[in-house]
């Protein structure tokens, strides 16, 4: 700066001293030179400038979304595509609300979840699928199929979807849906290694739910057993609720199914009737009781796969109405578990408990409320809140396993 000062306080020294017509000489040339350093430093400070290739430079994070979790429906872009017939047709190739990042979560990357997760989730917003991280930020509109139950591949690979009746397995990166045969529109549950999905289906003819196995492969379905609410641990071993007869006593239905890799099915005992199951390598949680006024309250147990060294973690007390556990997540860790209460009134409540303590965090607040599952760390949870009797939309929050942290993740979905 000091060099420059000098040549400018030199040239005007010279100004002075010079001709008339020298002076309009000069005058010019310092008028180009002041305009060329204007020209170079707005070129350096705007943030705006062009690239090399003379490109406008974006200094902005390109990212879908404005940065809010609660906001991600106003992001889509494109208009609404055809429903897929449950067929190997190709469906339009997903879609993001801005270009996709370079980084992608893949199943060895990203460690694993309970529920399907595995640092991705799958919802429903409007009238489609989308897939997104856990904590809703780079969403990406995958399909539009139907409104049954849908689950993530522990890999993010892959959509399990019950849609007209059918179940189908939607390619995330392509959108191609494959459908396989008839389904219960009950939620599907992948194998740890995303080899394959287990789902509920009723045989022309029989009133009786089934546990069938469909691997991702291209191969057919094979039935596993006849039962519901099937579950698998990171080791293989599957279990499943055996189909209530009334015709019974509850006593003589007081199991589970369990099977292990290369070993055949066989029945573990338990204290009475399951309503709802999880497993994972060794041990297996189940909920019994409720049901009826005048029987016991729910109660949740954990025990060996085998059905022994069962021991009783909570147990309530009959209320004014009947209710039970219909549904049970355990987290990563093992530790503890997402647990959903269903009542006569229509409504479904979820709790996290302790399986060591005891302990029970009520995260229902005044609403309906459904689980997804565990963060793929465990230290969250993540499940859908609304009150449709009231005509209240539903959204997909989250939330610490104590209860605390509550936020919205995406505002609409369900």
């Amino acid at each position: 700066m000091k060099g420059r000062r000098e040549a400018v306080g030199e040239i005007l020294k010279q100004l002075a001293a010079a001709s008339p017509r020298r002076k309009t000489v000069m005058v010019a040339a310092i008028t180009a030179i002041v305009v060329t350093a204007i020209a170079v430093a707005v070129y350096f400070q705007d943030p705006s400038a062009k690239d090399e290739r003379g490109q406008v430079a974006d200094t902005t994070e390109n990212r879908s979304g404005s940065g809010d979790r609660d906001t991600t429906s106003s992001n889509a872009s494109g208009g609404p595509t055809a429903e897929p017939t449950p067929t190997a047709e190709p469906t339009p190739a997903a879609t993001s609300a801005a270009p996709p990042k370079t980084e992608t979560t893949t199943g060895s990357q990203a460690a694993t979840g309970a529920g399907g997760l595995r640092g991705r989730i799958a919802y429903r917003l409007e009238d489609a699928v989308w897939v997104a991280c856990e904590d809703g930020r780079d969403p990406v509109r995958v399909a539009s199929l139907g409104t049954g139950p849908i689950t993530l591949s522990p890999n993010g690979a892959f959509i399990a979807t019950v849609h007209d009746g059918s179940i189908v397995l939607v390619n995330v990166s392509t959108g191609v849906a494959r459908s396989a045969g008839p389904a219960e529109a009950m939620r599907p549950v992948w194998l740890k290694d995303s080899s394959a999905v287990l789902y509920v289906r009723v045989t022309s003819g029989s009133a009786s739910p089934e546990v069938w196995r469909l691997p991702v492969s291209g191969g057919g379905a094979q039935k596993v057993v006849d039962g519901h609410s099937p579950a698998a641990a990171a080791d293989g071993t599957v279990v499943a609720i055996p189909p209530f007869d009334p015709a019974k006593p509850e006593a003589e239905q007081a199991y589970f199914w369990v099977l292990r890799p290369g070993s055949a099915l066989s029945r573990s005992k338990t204290a009475a009737r399951v309503n709802a199951i999880d497993v994972m390598s060794g041990r297996v949680v189940y909920a019994t009781g409720g049901g009826s006024m005048g029987g016991t309250g729910p109660a949740i147990w954990i025990a060996a796969i085998d059905g022994r060294d069962s021991r009783r973690v909570i147990q309530g007390s009959p209320g004014n109405r009947p209710f039970g556990y219909s549904d049970l997540r355990l987290s990563p860790t093992g530790r503890h578990v997402l647990a959903t209460l269903s009542g006569d009134d229509g409504y479904s409540r979820v709790q996290v408990i302790d399986l060591g303590t005891g302990g029970v965090t009520h995260l229902t607040v005044r609403r309906d409320t459904y689980p997804m599952g565990w963060t793929a760390d465990g230290a969250e949870v993540r499940f859908f809140e609304g009150n449709a009797f009231q005509g209240e939309s539903s959204s997909l929050l989250g939330a610490r396993k104590d209860g605390t942290g509550r936020e919205v993740v995406v505002q609409g979905a369900r």
